[in-house]
């Protein structure tokens, strides 16, 4: 399962991502917190947003969490956890295209109303996205 982390650092490569992560999977250090058992982080990736009406660059990480069962409790410890003093933020991250949008049958087959603002598409066309580093462990 991918996860979506807000709040990591500019100089943050997707290695030291892969690393951060793995030692919230296995904190060797603490006797009272469980490890996460049979956590692998196979794909890591940074990434740049930029929306258009501010100009604003945001840097956010990508990792692959396998298997996706523990990836949940992998969220809760990245929500509680912090990198150089910002506090991160984690969520399933849920990949979405044009092509497969369930709502495009529906604009087809039914008539628009001019009121129903829930027919119409949401996302962020005005969003600009690349990615600036990727690590495979593979």
């Amino acid at each position: 399962m991918w996860v979506f982390i807000n709040g990591i650092s500019e100089e943050c490569s997707a290695r030291e991502l892969t690393k951060m992560v793995n030692r919230l999977a296995m904190p060797g250090w603490s006797f009272f917190k469980e490890k996460v058992k049979a956590v692998e982080i196979t794909r890591s990736k940074v990434l740049k947003l930029k929306f258009n009406k501010t100009q604003e660059w945001e840097i956010h990480g990508l990792v692959f969490i396998d298997p996706s069962e523990s990836a949940h409790e992998m969220i809760g410890r990245l929500n509680a956890a912090s990198q150089m003093g910002r506090r991160l933020r984690a969520h399933p991250y849920i990949h979405r295209e044009a092509s497969r949008d369930r709502r495009r049958l529906m604009l087809d087959k039914a008539h628009r109303y001019p009121g129903d603002r829930r027919r119409e598409d949401r996302r962020r066309i005005s969003l600009a996205s690349q990615v600036v580093d990727a690590f495979n462990l593979s």
